[in-house]
């Protein structure tokens, strides 16, 4: 199916950038607090020790002597395992960050936010095994911004940037959460639908439509044009580059629905 939106108006996600993942601080934090309250009863305790020590000396009470010392040097123990186990907690915790982080940077786009070709095509191919296996039907929409570099020569590449991220954002907040977006590359961009048959993947697209008939972009005040290509298979072949034929048969405005049932490759 092929379709081509004219993006007239959008106001809602223009000063939005796409979220970039967040770790939440609510563990570390819960843990130092949890960490400082029980420094503070060791402490304390060691206190009320101490005195009663400094008063059993005065009382020349040697048994009691001895048990007020055992008491403040297992209190200490205790402070030190704590805070030692408190700073492993916390460099377990930078480590996973990193890992996640290092991870974010493998998989995503630096612009938008969105997963990356690399990414996608690991999706994509699990997709494909997926359908291959269990006979499930998926498909592939490619979306591409009709004259972008002609706008990104003439208005810059921070305005481009700017058009590429809202973009982005409007795709993210218009999806369905089992759908794969990402940035396949310029201003070319992807989405999986997992499980996605051709009439549900139609609706997903008029769905588009309707968004993108309400767009306008910061810096193109006339509106940009969307051309998006999709195709849906109900057995394995590869949907993937029969959408982007589609797409860039829709740059050239015209409207084809093309429902494709083809054999499995033997």
């Amino acid at each position: 199916m092929l379709v081509r939106a004219r993006a007239v108006s959008w106001s809602v996600v223009e000063s939005r950038r796409h979220p970039r993942a967040r770790t939440s601080r609510l563990p570390q934090t819960t843990f130092a607090g949890i960490l400082l309250a029980a420094a503070v009863a060791v402490a304390s305790t060691s206190v009320v020790v101490r005195g009663w020590l400094h008063l059993s000396q005065m009382a020349g009470g040697q048994t009691r002597l001895f048990f007020a010392t055992t008491l403040v040097e297992l209190g200490l123990l205790l402070l030190v395992a704590l805070l030692m186990a408190g700073i492993a907690w916390v460099l377990v915790l930078r480590l996973q960050e990193s890992q996640r982080q290092l991870h974010d940077l493998a998989i995503r786009d630096p612009l938008t936010g969105l997963y990356n070709r690399r990414y996608f095509r690991e999706v994509y191919a699990s997709e494909v095994l997926r359908a291959r296996r269990t006979g499930h039907s998926f498909s592939v929409a490619m979306l591409d911004l009709d004259d972008f570099k002609r706008f990104n020569d003439t208005n810059g590449h921070v305005a481009g940037d700017g058009i590429l991220e809202s973009f982005a954002e409007v795709l993210k907040v218009s999806l369905r959460s089992v759908d794969v977006l990402a940035r396949y590359g310029g201003d070319e961009f992807v989405v999986l639908m997992p499980g996605t048959g051709a009439a549900a993947a139609q609706a997903v697209v008029s769905r588009l439509e309707r968004v993108f008939a309400q767009w306008r972009p910061l810096g193109a005040p006339d509106g940009m044009a969307v051309s998006i290509g999709v195709s849906t298979w109900d057995t394995f072949t590869e949907p993937l580059e029969q959408a982007d034929m589609r797409m860039y048969e829709a740059k050239r405005a015209r409207v084809l629905i093309d429902s494709l049932r083809l054999e499995p490759r033997r």
